[in-house]
């Protein structure tokens, strides 16, 4: 009798392969697929996340001129008048920090300025600055631009009369800015007097002028909370339960503004995405 195990094992053995090489093929082609649909998805997300991300800081922004207009039609507004206008748009959007109203004070009229503020009520009110961990009597200069009327107040009294003026660039640049422009302004990234020092915000301002002159009366600002911001525009949109999300300042060597960066960890682009 033929011995035929020799060819039974071969039979069995080309069978196996073809079956391990359909698995793998099968697999390598779902994996494919998988990869082109997750692609696909994060970055319909991620354009939709920058959509409203852009969106979200264009109603901010809108809050600052709707303040603007209101100061324009009333010709000025009384402290009480600001806290009542601003308090409506504080109470409702929780990426602000705080709406102001910065004066431009010259130099001839800082002590005026300062006893009106006081008769107030606002004992011991001075325009001041940081030095350091304690804050101190802003030295002379032509021009301030003093944090005036705050809304919410208390929440941000710690910054009423602060004017670091060149000592913050970040600051005085977008003053600077927006005077020049006409239009609103935005700072980098800044930590802010009234808040922690991890918590990243930005400073926006939009100026105002005295009728028919380029002469600069006040400028309204806004400062806005970077991390409400974007978790705000990030709402109801899927997917970012499974993805890591930094964001940086592309203009400001790429300073982070939203998440955490990790300086040892290469980023891999199904987890993560830079935002600029």
């Amino acid at each position: 009798m033929k011995n035929v195990t020799p060819r039974i094992l071969t039979i069995c053995s080309v069978t196996l392969l073809i079956g391990v090489a359909l698995s793998v093929g099968l697999f390598l082609s779902l994996q494919n697929s998988f990869e082109t649909k997750r692609d696909r998805l994060l970055s319909n997300s991620f354009g939709t996340l920058q959509d409203r991300i852009q969106q979200e800081i264009d109603r901010n922004f809108d809050v600052l001129y709707a303040i603007k207009a209101s100061y324009l039609a009333y010709q000025g507004m009384s402290r009480e008048e600001f806290a009542s206008y601003a308090g409506y748009y504080t109470s409702r959007i929780a990426s602000i920090q705080a709406l102001e109203w910065v004066p431009v004070i010259k130099l001839a009229e800082r002590d005026s300025f300062e006893l009106a503020t006081r008769a107030e009520g606002f004992e011991n009110f001075e325009i001041f600055k940081r030095s350091g961990d304690t804050t101190v009597r802003a030295e002379d200069r032509p021009i301030y631009y003093p944090v005036y009327y705050i809304e919410p107040f208390e929440d941000n009294k710690a910054a009423f009369g602060f004017d670091p003026g060149p000592s913050s660039a970040i600051r005085q640049n977008a003053i600077d800015q927006a005077i020049v422009s006409g239009e609103v302004a935005a700072s980098e990234v800044i930590d802010i007097v009234q808040r922690s020092s991890t918590e990243k915000a930005i400073l926006t301002f939009v100026p105002v002028y005295k009728p028919d002159t380029k002469e600069v009366d006040c400028l309204v600002e806004g400062v806005y909370l970077m991390d409400e911001l974007i978790n705000t525009a990030f709402r109801g949109v899927g997917l970012l339960s499974e993805v890591e999300i930094e964001i940086t300042d592309k203009g400001n060597n790429h300073a982070l503004l939203y998440g955490q960066i990790n300086e040892t960890r290469e980023l891999n682009p199904y987890n993560s995405k830079v935002v600029h």
